[in-house]
Parts: C-alpha cells; structure tokens; sequence
C-alpha cells in the first residue's frame, strides 16, 4: 500500500509477522534517534525511498509514526 500527499511519501508492505515500512526520504535526511530505519540505498527492495522500517513490536508504534511524519512533511 502506498499513501499520496503530493508524491507517494510512505508504502508498507504486510508480511506474515511484521510490516515493511519504506519511507520516501534520501539518504541522510531521516532523524531517527532509536535507529530502527535500516538504509537500502544500495539494494533492491519493494517501495520508495532510502529507508526501511521492519516493524514487529506494537510498542514502538509512536516513534514510527514520528519517522512516517517527516517523510510527510518533507514530500
């Protein structure tokens, strides 16, 4: 699923345990103090951006939604 504000700013993909969350910010732009946001500039993955979020684990839901708000805000 991809999430449009101008530009298509979030996709996430549903796997069996976890979401995949792609955010659509460069390389160095993401302020992301618990590193969670893994960088996949340099390999293949499904959705846009330079940033991936494997979320497993509903208690670190606010931080990625934080981490969703800046790719918002910056497209």
């Amino acid at each position: 699923m991809g999430f449009y504000k101008k530009n298509i700013f979030v996709d996430i993909t549903l796997r069996k345990n976890s979401l995949d969350i792609c955010l659509n910010l460069k390389k160095g732009s993401l302020i992301d103090p618990q590193n969670m946001a893994r960088d996949v500039s340099k390999i293949g993955h499904w959705g846009n951006g330079d940033y991936m979020i494997t979320m497993n684990q509903p208690q670190n839901l606010g931080h990625v939604l934080s981490l969703i708000r800046q790719s918002y805000e910056n497209n």
